[in-house]
């Protein structure tokens, strides 16, 4: 089971911004931090490598997304 560390980039527009975060909070295999100057500390919490990748493919996805940082990556 894949635990991934990303770092969200948020577009600096308040509407597609706020639609991205409704869009992560609804997603229950990630967990998410604080949201400081457009970006967000989430973790994701997966079953497989697999769907840990699609996962950050549709994080990219999102229209208030600009950007996904992975910051740590660990296999249990």
């Amino acid at each position: 089971m894949p635990v991934s560390g990303l770092v969200i980039s948020l577009c600096d527009g308040p509407e597609p911004r706020a639609e991205a975060l409704s869009a992560i909070r609804q997603e229950t295999r990630i967990t998410m931090g604080d949201l400081v100057a457009n970006r967000l500390a989430i973790v994701l919490d997966t079953a497989s490598s697999e769907e840990d990748r699609q996962l950050w493919g549709w994080l990219g996805s999102l229209s208030g997304v600009s950007f996904v940082e992975v910051a740590f990556v660990g296999f249990e």
